[in-house]
């Protein structure tokens, strides 16, 4: 049996998106059991972990238990024994009234000052005198390797170190997202951040037995960059493949466009522009051709909100996993989105979303709309219908397929042909655990 901790933010989910993808690595492997430490206020799914055997449970540290100078909590495996009230005002239950949950509401002004004086309260946390109780759980339970998906949170590099030294055991990082490349800004906060961060995760890449990212871009630019040598390990999904309908040319109903996901990095405004420009398409043809269903948390302002609202582009808010399924397979067109601001593009460079994978699972048209210099609207251009990120370019998409309906079914099965070959569970899984046992077998490390 190979005992695995995992160190992350995020809890495995069935509905969270980074808890989705951590938990999908480990499903279905019976000789793998895994314990779990991670740091948002948040509750685990226990059916997100559905196929892992998670063997002693989670263990949760928030920035509320640092703030306070307290211990963490357990979780049994099934995610149950949660210690704080939960409010389900998202897609993830999520602990109210946490004293720093404004950490994870903070406007882009102040998001850099607000994360170094978040650090400095971790600073001065003594976690490993804090948690003693679980640390002797960890000690006796033996964990044969660490696997820390490494993030921008500093202190974690602290815990992840400190743990790594004291259970003696490989050390495997994952990287999901760029938070190192240099950019520059006008805060000198942002500056100094990133530079900490890169000089952290660069260390910690360095000391582990292997190091996993998310793409061959982000591969290739580390590598290039800081000699930080790496393997792919791209999103899965399971297959939701069914039967591809007739585009719907009746006039009883337009088509569906369906957008399910995030709202950050000015999303929204790239769904707005989608809207205005079905509008656009709607009125040449006099009539409902396509419409917009939009299904993501509520986590905009409601002004923003609202604009999300017109005759033919609806705001639905979050809906469960098995509702949201039925909806994006009845659907004519996924509609993936990424903004071409700049601040957006520095965060979706390198970052390929669980979105591609999931959206290509379904055997379904997928509609990309952003700049060729975000990593997921570049590998969906060869699978995908493409859009830039302005009203005339997405409108000039909705003609073509109007003037044309066979597109979408022969959209759909490129995509889906490049999800089977590159997507696949099973096929991700087993390059995952040979990687994984050829880490655990080395026994010299990076450098």
């Amino acid at each position: 049996m190979i005992k695995i901790l995992l160190i992350s933010n995020n809890p495995f989910s069935r509905t969270e998106h980074n808890g989705k993808t951590l938990a999908s690595f480990f499903q279905g492997w019976s000789d793998v059991a895994v314990s779990q430490l991670f740091f948002r206020p948040e509750k685990p799914d226990g059916t997100g972990a559905d196929g892992v055997d998670v063997a002693v449970g989670y263990y949760q540290v928030t920035d509320g238990d640092a703030l306070h100078g307290r211990a963490g909590r357990s979780f049994a495996p099934g995610g149950t024994d949660f210690a704080q009230d939960v409010d389900q005002t998202s897609l993830t239950a999520r602990a109210p009234n946490t004293p720093t949950s404004g950490i994870y509401k903070a406007s882009w002004r102040s998001w850099s000052l607000t994360r170094i004086l978040r650090e400095r309260v971790w600073k001065h946390y003594p976690f490993m005198e804090k948690n003693q109780s679980w640390l002797k759980e960890m000690e006796d339970w033996r964990p044969d390797l660490i696997f820390f998906c490494a993030g921008d949170s500093l202190f974690a590099y602290d815990v992840v170190e400190d743990l790594h030294e004291r259970l003696d055991c490989k050390l495997i990082m994952y990287v999901t997202d760029d938070y190192i490349l240099p950019y520059r800004s006008l805060s000198p906060f942002y500056v100094l951040r990133r530079g900490q961060i890169r000089e952290r995760m660069l260390s910690c890449g360095r000391a582990a037995d292997a190091v996993f990212t998310i793409g061959q871009k982000m591969r290739d630019t580390y590598e290039r960059e800081y000699g930080l040598t790496s393997r792919c390990l791209v999103n899965m999904s399971p297959d939701h493949q069914t039967p591809y309908k007739v585009a719907h040319q009746s006039g009883e109903r337009p088509l569906r466009l369906i957008y399910a996901g995030g709202l950050h990095y000015d999303r929204d405004l790239v769904l707005r522009r989608a809207a205005d420009a079905i509008a656009i398409v709607n009125q040449e043809h006099e009539k409902s051709l396509f419409e917009l269903d939009i299904f993501a948390p509520r986590t905009l302002s409601e002004r923003r909100l609202r604009r999300l609202n017109s005759e033919f582009s609806h705001f639905h808010g979050p809906v469960g996993p098995d509702e949201l399924e039925a909806k994006l397979k009845d659907a004519d067109i996924l509609l993936f989105v990424e903004s071409a601001n700049r601040s957006a593009i520095r965060s979706t460079r390198l970052s390929l979303s669980t979105k591609v994978p999931e959206y290509l699972s379904y055997n379904r048209c997928v509609l990309s709309i952003g700049d060729q210099r975000s990593s997921s609207i570049h590998y969906l251009s060869d699978y995908s219908l493409t859009a830039q990120d302005n009203v005339r370019s997405i409108a000039g998409v909705l003609r073509a397929v109007a003037a044309r309906p066979k597109l979408l079914e022969e959209t759909a099965t490129v995509g889906y042909s490049r999800f089977r070959s590159h997507h696949a569970p099973e096929k991700l899984r087993e390059a995952f655990r040979e990687a994984l046992l050829s880490a655990l077998s080395s026994t010299d490390r990076q450098v």
